[in-house]
């Protein structure tokens, strides 16, 4: 369920492995967003018509996506309840990606839309970009959530390229970035993003060990442990959670208990959750989704009765912006490793560079054309 990068990268890495395999795609949104791309959208940087594709060119290859909004799984009878009806399943995928739940910060469940939140949907996307493009000044607030929250460093990068903007268009404004945490992650960047933070001066504001308590839409304020803050632009990132449907079904909270050796639920062996709504040691990001697909692709087409060379473990590679022409650079590799105990952990190696560079932001585009290929190319 879910033509995200989790579902779309999983679905032609089992059709290369079982071709024979009927895959259905279950997916609620009329188009497909490309969410590292989207920050460069808000702030004109590339049209709209870059950063989304139609789901047609998957049909056509025989995964047919069926535009539905998905109520609930029937794991007795092995259906998924949609708007548009049940279907049918011998196997289930969850990729459909995380929900905002905005309920959970007061203030915004009464009224959603006066919040600008990066993450969200296409409509208030693009909201959000006519009001930056329109903004004449004043004060932005932006929000982390606590736990953990879709591409980490993008909170970051998105306070980075609002500074930018002011900087840029000569404006008398400022950003302020609320955290929980001591400092920016992922914590081996956290230097770079600092410095490219500090770099604004009174510009750009990061208050860490703080969150958004309770937000008054009216008033336009917000309580935080720095105090009420008041806004003019508000884009408070809710907390992360899998959807009501998922929970609902004792898949787990609040995301999908896993192995995060084949991706398989831990509560229902015909069930697997690949990307963001799974719970495992891995990093939340489209590069880690796709790669994990490749991991789970493996153990569901054994479960078909092909055998498949055993995969590694999921990577991540990925390069924050802290410049509409600059970034810095991670990499991430996990591996299974046993202990003296023979206890089996998963292990974490990777590097990075910190400084910004104009050819990461180079990589970063390369890298998204790349990508945009491979999930709707031929």
């Amino acid at each position: 369920m879910g033509a995200s990068f989790a579902g779309i990268s999983l679905a032609r890495a089992v059709k290369r492995l079982v071709s024979s395999a009927e895959i259905t795609l279950l997916e609620r949104e009329p188009f497909f967003l490309f969410a590292p791309a989207q920050l460069r959208y808000l702030f004109g940087l590339v049209p709209f018509h870059e950063i989304a594709r139609g789901y047609g060119v998957l049909t056509s290859q025989g995964m047919p996506v069926i535009r539905s909004a998905v109520v609930a799984i029937d794991r007795d009878r092995r259906r998924v309840v949609t708007s548009e009806g049940a279907v049918d399943y011998d196997y289930l995928a969850l990729t459909s990606g995380i929900r905002l739940a905005h309920e959970e910060v007061p203030g915004l469940a009464e009224q959603p839309d006066a919040n600008l939140c990066p993450y969200d949907r296409a409509p208030a996307l693009i909201d959000l970009r006519r009001r930056i493009a329109g903004f004449r000044g004043g004060h932005v607030l932006i929000a982390t959530p606590n736990g953990p929250y879709t591409c980490p460093p993008a909170p970051y990068e998105y306070s980075l390229l609002w500074a930018a903007h002011i900087k840029r268009q000569r404006l008398k404004a400022r950003v302020t970035l609320v955290d929980p945490r001591s400092r920016p992650t992922p914590p081996a960047i956290a230097e770079g993003l600092m410095r490219a933070m500090e770099a604004y001066g009174g510009m750009l504001t990061y208050e860490p060990f703080t969150q958004v308590r309770a937000v008054d839409p009216r008033a336009r304020t917000a309580e935080t442990e720095a105090g009420r803050l008041s806004y003019d632009v508000l884009s408070v990132i809710p907390p992360n959670r899998t959807m009501p449907f998922i929970t609902d079904a004792g898949l787990g909270a609040p995301f999908v208990d896993v192995d995060p050796k084949s991706f398989r639920s831990t509560r229902d062996e015909r069930i697997y959750a690949v990307g963001d709504n799974a719970d495992t040691p891995y990093a939340k990001t489209g590069y880690t989704a796709m790669d994990s697909a490749r991991v789970a692709a493996q153990s569901i087409a054994g479960d078909l009765g092909v055998s498949a060379p055993v995969e590694a473990l999921p990577a991540n590679v990925c390069y924050p912006m802290v410049a509409p022409d600059r970034a810095l650079h991670i990499e991430t590799h996990w591996a299974l490793e046993q202990d003296a105990t023979g206890a089996v952990h998963v292990r974490v190696s990777g590097r990075h560079d910190d400084r910004a560079r104009a050819s990461y932001a180079r990589l970063r585009r390369e890298w998204e054309t790349r990508t945009l290929s491979t999930l709707f190319g031929p």
